[in-house]
């Protein structure tokens, strides 16, 4: 089997928050932690991040990494892309923008 496939990923939020709005589900790659005996450890998924009613969600798997509604961003008094962003920085989100992976 060959693994030399090549993806490009991007961290452009603002692509990102573009085709979410546009209604496209998009595969990401999120950092999540988890605590073991106490030690914190950083791991790597893959997600979907797809806006519902409401909210917008990366989850995987029945998992939400990442729910933001606006009262999360409203409260801040941030706009609903400038919570992404800062959201998506601190998870090291990056993924796969279908118009450069062509």
């Amino acid at each position: 089997m060959k693994n030399d496939v090549t993806y490009k990923l991007s961290t452009d939020y603002d692509r990102l928050y573009e085709l979410i709005q546009e209604g496209h589900e998009v595969v990401c790659w999120i950092d999540y932690t988890f605590d073991f005996e106490n030690e914190i450890r950083i791991y790597r998924d893959t997600c979907s991040a797809k806006k519902h009613p409401n909210v917008t969600m990366f989850q995987s798997r029945g998992y939400g990494y990442i729910c933001i509604n606006r009262w999360d961003y409203e409260d801040l008094k941030m706009s609903e892309l400038e919570y992404l962003k800062k959201i998506c920085e601190k998870k090291n989100v990056e993924f796969f923008d279908p118009q450069n992976n062509n």
